[in-house]
């Protein structure tokens, strides 16, 4: 498993450190950790919540940007 760490920037300008972890054991598999259950409750989001990630097109980043599309 791979871990690195990101800031999700959301729809509000809001900054939140979290880790991405990645494991491609059986198939590709990434997960969101650290600062991402603090966003989640500040954001009121839950299961059934809509989200679009998006990056910039550049060779190195660590930023992904977020914005609700459905709460």
């Amino acid at each position: 498993m791979t871990t690195t760490s990101l800031e999700i920037v959301d729809d509000n300008g809001n900054v939140w450190g979290c880790t991405l972890m990645y494991d491609n054991t059986d198939y590709a598999h990434f997960k969101i950790g650290g600062g991402w259950k603090r966003m989640v409750l500040a954001r009121n989001l839950r299961q059934g919540s809509r989200i679009l990630l998006g990056a910039p097109v550049t060779r190195k980043n660590k930023t992904l940007y977020l914005r609700v599309i459905l709460k």
